[in-house]
């Protein structure tokens, strides 16, 4: 049984939920029963509902009319938008890198968590793994200082965890291969490749876009 201290407690309930979530300990779609944490915990409901209603607001878990909270559905669909939208902003963000002259910049951001990343996988550290991975996408809007792009960027932050770690962290190929597309990213951005740039961006979210033509970016 989970033991809760009684200071800060939804801040408690919800780093809990949370790290469940993650673990999927609780999966996508299953209700989160306040009733059920609270005989569990030994505490009220209400920190519990507070601590949820964060968790909605992250986008983890889902609010309805009469109140019941589930685990976000990782479905097929909701994923695909997910990729969709990501790339879209990496690549608005790399295309405001370019156009400023910050390539080299955004090459050694890239090269520096690209090792953090190869430590975290060899380490065989999962939550480090995922979030030094995420953290590399972000150097694509990072380089922007475009506070209200990095804001968008960062609201999806725990969605993009519970996707990466759905889709490449469970099978070894996998990870390799998405390994071996951020390194040549780096490579392609080395050379002020903009149109290879573009391409394995689209190609590193979305398989969609794997047969089509990047567009051009003007230097």
């Amino acid at each position: 049984m989970a033991e809760i201290q009684r200071s800060s407690m939804k801040d408690q309930v919800y780093s809990l939920v949370k790290s469940r979530i993650f673990s999927q300990y609780y999966k996508s779609g299953e209700e989160i029963k306040i009733l059920a944490l609270s005989k569990e915990l030994g505490i009220s409901n209400t920190p519990i509902r507070e601590a949820l209603t964060m968790l909605v607001a992250e986008g983890l878990l889902t609010t309805s009319l009469n109140n019941k909270f589930r685990v976000i559905e990782q479905n097929e669909r909701e994923m695909a938008d997910l990729n969709e939208a990501i790339s879209i902003i990496l690549i608005g963000g790399y295309h405001v890198a370019h156009k400023d002259g910050r390539d080299h910049g955004l090459y050694e951001m890239l090269d520096d968590r690209y090792k953090a990343q190869l430590a975290a996988r060899n380490k065989e550290d999962q939550d480090e793994y995922i979030f030094s991975t995420i953290k590399f996408d972000r150097s694509f809007v990072e380089i922007t200082g475009n506070e209200k792009l990095l804001k968008i960027f960062d609201n999806n932050n725990y969605l993009l965890y519970l996707y990466v770690r759905h889709t490449y962290w469970k099978n070894e190929d996998n990870l390799e291969k998405k390994l071996q597309e951020h390194a040549r990213m780096i490579e392609a951005v080395k050379n002020n490749d903009s149109a290879s740039v573009e391409k394995l961006l689209r190609e590193h979210y979305n398989e969609h876009y794997e047969n089509t033509e990047p567009q051009t970016i003007d230097r």
